[in-house]
């Protein structure tokens, strides 16, 4: 139930309990939490953040952070440029702001969000949502009964299915064709692109 906190270069922070927190301030430093409710918080470059237990959340501020989640209902966010965040439970989200920086989800009801120019969004799970905010964003959801949005000229990237089965995946560049930007959208029936009233 304790906090380790470090604040050197080359530092890392590791907790093993519950309710626990893993800082770093220090460039190239690592933090890392396994167990559940925990957090893990890096500031400086080339730091990295793990959390491995439910309901955990991480966080990577520097510019090549990169954040990770495997627990379910865990958020990882990135805020630094090229700095990636991925989330590998049901109901974990994804978020980054930095340009070329990428969120990734791989779980069911799992969101991917980035706000950053040439940033791409893409989650793999059932009932996902996936948005790109940034220029020349991509955001792509490959699961059944997906969403996804993007900015004016971005790309949107969306799966048909038939039940289980892939029977199509659809491109379409926001502002061409109809494709409004900042607007969500699924497939139809005939693989077709339409608006779509997300909560």
């Amino acid at each position: 139930m304790g906090n380790v906190t470090t604040t050197n270069d080359y530092s890392p922070a590791l907790t093993a309990g519950d309710f626990s927190c893993a800082i770093t301030a220090g460039d190239r430093s690592h933090a890392t939490t396994t167990g559940d409710y925990s957090d893990a918080f890096t500031a400086g470059y080339y730091a990295r953040a793990t959390t491995a237990g439910n309901f955990s959340n991480t966080t990577a501020t520097g510019d090549y952070a990169h954040a990770l989640t495997a627990g379910d209902d865990a958020h990882a966010t990135t805020a630094g440029r090229l700095a990636h965040a991925l989330t590998a439970g049901d109901d974990a989200h994804a978020t980054t702001a930095g340009s070329y920086s990428h969120a990734l989800t791989a779980g069911d009801y799992a969101h991917a969000t980035t706000a950053g120019s040439c940033a791409h969004a893409l989650t793999a799970g059932a009932r996902a949502k996936t948005s790109a905010s940034g220029e020349n964003s991509i955001a792509a959801a490959f699961g059944a009964n997906s969403y996804a949005r993007a900015a004016n000229g971005g790309f949107l990237v969306l799966a048909q299915y038939d039940e289980y089965t892939v029977v199509a995946v659809k491109t379409a560049q926001v502002g061409k064709d109809g494709i409004k930007p900042d607007t969500w959208y699924s497939l139809g029936p005939m693989g077709e692109f339409i608006e779509a009233e997300v909560e």
